[in-house]
């Protein structure tokens, strides 16, 4: 198995709304379903299981439901490390999961972004490598269906680091002190590489393709916290207008959306 790419879903308890959440992810795998290339295997792990994967579920893709206690809203409100914590156990699920089908190279992917067509078969042209950072993307700014190109996209999205499978730790046992030996979870996404900083002869590549879209502003974004003033708000609503291009049919599909 060339890939594995994981996937933490947010349970249902905690998402502002759980359509949303099931929306976005069943976007995330038919960006998947429409891959060129498929030599590649999928662990979602997550407490529910949405309706449209019990009714059909590809045999690459697998859902490994976790048994740890759900972070909970009170009053419409949560504790944010709560809920980082828990993505940061579902990833580390997802990984010991994952080790089974003995990838060559793990991804991990927020489940609501979305891989070019070309994806894969683009990654296996790159030839063999240890540490991969995706710099081209786009946000997408899925309400106004409209998009910005970006060249800095693993400081917005966590969904941009491929990592060579043996340079992996991979956990026995589901342990939230086992995050210090995960690159996903140790470090914020713009900062994974230092997880690796002075291996010698690690081979590091940039690319340039842009082979992700990071959706944004879906109405169950975690990063929607930041935008907690009036400004900031109508700031974002206001930058796909200025800056960004109206979705059209090659971008639907390149990225499953048709």
């Amino acid at each position: 198995m060339f890939l594995g790419i994981i996937i933490p879903i947010k349970a249902k308890q905690v998402s502002r709304d759980w359509n949303i959440t099931c929306h976005s992810l069943e976007a995330t795998l038919a960006s998947l379903y429409n891959q060129a290339d498929h030599d590649f295997v999928v662990v979602i792990a997550g407490h529910d299981v949405p309706d449209f994967l019990e009714k059909n579920k590809p045999s690459n893709i697998e859902f490994c439901r976790v048994n740890f206690p759900s972070p909970e809203r009170v009053d419409g409100l949560f504790n944010p490390q709560d809920l980082i914590n828990d993505k940061n156990l579902k990833i580390i699920s997802a990984l010991k999961e994952i080790n089974k089908y003995s990838p060559e190279y793990v991804f991990q992917l927020d489940s609501d972004d979305l891989l070019h067509k070309d994806f894969v078969k683009l990654l296996k042209m790159k030839g063999s490598f240890d540490f991969l950072t995706i710099d081209g993307g786009y946000i997408l700014f899925e309400s106004c269906q409209r998009y910005i190109i970006t060249n800095e996209l693993n400081q917005y999205c966590g969904s941009s680091v491929v990592i060579k499978s043996s340079h992996l730790n991979f956990p026995n046992s589901v342990d939230i002190e086992f995050r210090l030996e995960v690159p996903w979870t140790k470090h914020r996404h713009m900062n994974i590489h230092n997880f690796y900083k002075g291996t010698p002869s690690f081979k590091f590549l940039r690319t340039p393709d842009r082979l992700v879209s990071y959706v944004v502003a879906s109405g169950d974004n975690f990063s929607d916290r930041w935008r907690n003033s009036f400004f900031k708000k109508l700031r974002w609503k206001v930058k796909p207008y200025l800056f960004g291009k109206r979705i059209d049919r090659i971008f639907r599909n390149n990225f499953g959306l048709l």
